[in-house]
């Protein structure tokens, strides 16, 4: 089974004085069985349902700036994930059966289990939940 990680990967953007120029971002890599990268998101943001579940994220990126840089142009073509699909490809039914998947399917094709991951609702001060 595969598995993913936060990982730097860098573009070439230009070149000056024959010195080249890049442009870093933290992606998240999607490995195969093989320890292959298959598919890597286009960039990240960081965003999650708790303030826990974001500083994890980061935890998870830093990390991946003590790993070596990745050149996306090493990486296979079609490889790449758009992030942000078009609102013609999100309205199309049949695309979005194709292309999307639910965090708890995702989870589970990475081999675990989604209630492990949900957190409970909490109260705030005003007596609603979250």
């Amino acid at each position: 089974m595969g598995h993913w990680n936060y990982r730097v990967l860098r573009e070439k953007v230009g070149e000056s004085d024959k010195e080249a120029t890049y442009r870093y971002e933290i992606c998240e890599c999607f490995y195969d069985e093989n320890g292959k990268i298959w598919a890597w998101s286009d960039g990240h943001t960081v965003s999650g349902d708790s303030l826990d579940e974001m500083e994890s994220q980061i935890d998870h990126m830093v990390q991946a700036l003590t790993s070596p840089v990745l050149d996306k142009k090493n990486l296979p073509e079609e490889g790449a994930i758009n992030p942000c699909p078009t609102d013609e490809q999100l309205a199309d039914e049949k695309w979005r059966e194709e292309n999307l998947i639910s965090m708890d399917d995702m989870m589970r094709d990475l081999g675990h289990d989604p209630d492990d991951y949900k957190e409970p609702e909490l109260e705030t001060e005003e007596g609603r939940t979250t």
